[in-house]
């Protein structure tokens, strides 16, 4: 009776449990770096929450918190803990087949916007056909992507076949978006295809919240038609009960329309209030450097303190396509010279997998992006600190 004690009943409950103590210590085993990157990977929604944060910023603070954390990151210690931890992140995400697909349907635009190369724009006019389209989109669906966006330099608009394409896309599974300058939204029943399309988001391009402002900016257009359109589409989708699609409000921040967007964000609400998302973003290096922000505004991208330079997202995780089914590199090759590859003979895999796409994803991947001369002046490549954290 002695030796069946409570003691070694419960030594013998104990011995049972020694494989849990082991699968525990295989976790503490794990490197601290790479459990740093797991534990940021699996919060990727408090990322985008801070993004989604700063987005809403005023101009001013935004730059403000941009230079403390490109500060952050190049002290002496954490510059180097962050490019071990950031690069060891960008080179497993961009082993993954992009799931964002950009069809340029057509190439033609009703506006000549000061900041936008369309005017310089050498290639030919033309409209892509509905079996080219099918095409890639099967090809698309095939590999897994998820996205499509009607967009580049064009007004979708003015594309006679866009609502069938998004119903087609939709029928895929696909998550479809365009934007647009929203000058014909009230013209030939834009506004009743759009909703009854089961689009899933519209971006209107926004450039001042005056009549102003908003017409030196925007040549050809009228700022009431451009309010209209869209306060009409916010009553319509209202009045339809609908979710989609979400209405973006885009400003393209430039000299221009600095200090009205600096000071007078809160117009850009009152004028259209309803919409879903309002965004801000710094003019990009395609268009006229006449137009482009001045040195040492708040709303440069602090580049100087940079030590270390990053693949750029874009071209790992989106694919660009023109008209003609010319893969091009991304939307600053607004002449389509970087050629990649053809949709017309080619499968997106193929395009993917080319020699040519490979070595300039290798010059990004061994931090020598700036040698293309593409990218060598680019503001999305030198956002490329914080970008793949998204």
């Amino acid at each position: 009776m002695f030796n069946e004690s409570p003691r070694r009943k419960h030594r013998v409950i104990i011995s049972t449990k020694l494989p849990n103590y082991g699968v525990r210590r295989k976790r503490r085993g794990i490197k601290p770096q790479k459990r740093i990157i797991l534990m940021m990977e699996k919060n990727t929604y408090m990322i985008n929450s801070f993004i989604n944060f700063y987005r809403k910023l005023n101009l001013r603070n935004q730059r403000t918190l941009a230079r403390i954390l490109f500060a952050l990151i190049n002290m002496p210690v954490i510059r180097y803990v962050y490019h071990f931890i950031y690069l060891r992140h960008i080179k497993r995400r961009s082993k993954q087949f992009p799931k964002r697909l950009i069809i340029e349907t057509c190439n033609y635009c009703n506006l000549k916007c000061v900041m936008c190369p369309y005017k310089a724009m050498t290639r030919a006019k033309s409209t892509m056909s509905m079996l080219l389209y099918r095409k890639i989109i099967d090809d698309a669906v095939s590999m897994g992507m998820t996205e499509v966006t009607i967009s580049g330099y064009l007004e979708p608009l003015l594309d006679k076949f866009l609502i069938e394409r998004i119903k087609y896309a939709k029928s895929k599974g696909l998550r479809v978006g365009f934007s647009s300058n929203g000058t014909l939204l009230l013209q030939n029943d834009h506004l009743g295809d759009i909703l009854n399309s089961q689009l899933d988001w519209i971006a209107f391009s926004v450039d001042g919240a005056t009549k102003e402002t908003y017409e030196k900016i925007r040549i050809g257009a009228r700022f009431e038609d451009v309010v209209d359109g869209v306060k009409t589409l916010i009553q319509e989708k209202k009045k339809m009960h609908l979710s989609t699609p979400e209405i973006h409000l885009n400003c393209c921040v430039q000299a221009k329309n600095y200090d009205e967007v600096n000071t007078q964000r809160r117009k850009f609400y009152e004028v259209f209030k309803g919409a879903d998302v309002f965004e801000f973003g710094a003019v990009s290096t395609r268009g006229n450097e006449g137009e482009r922000l001045p040195r040492g505004s708040d709303f440069e991208t602090p580049t100087k303190i940079r030590k270390h330079i990053y693949p750029c997202y874009t071209i790992f995780n989106y694919i660009y396509c023109l008209p003609d089914g010319i893969v091009a590199l991304c939307c600053i090759d607004y002449d389509g010279k970087f050629r990649l590859g053809d949709l017309n003979i080619q499968t997106i895999a193929e395009v993917w997998e080319s020699n040519q796409y490979q070595i300039v994803r290798q010059k990004h991947m061994d931090g020598r992006g700036a040698e293309i001369e593409m990218c060598s002046n680019c503001k999305e490549f030198e956002l490329s600190s914080f970008r793949w954290w998204q």
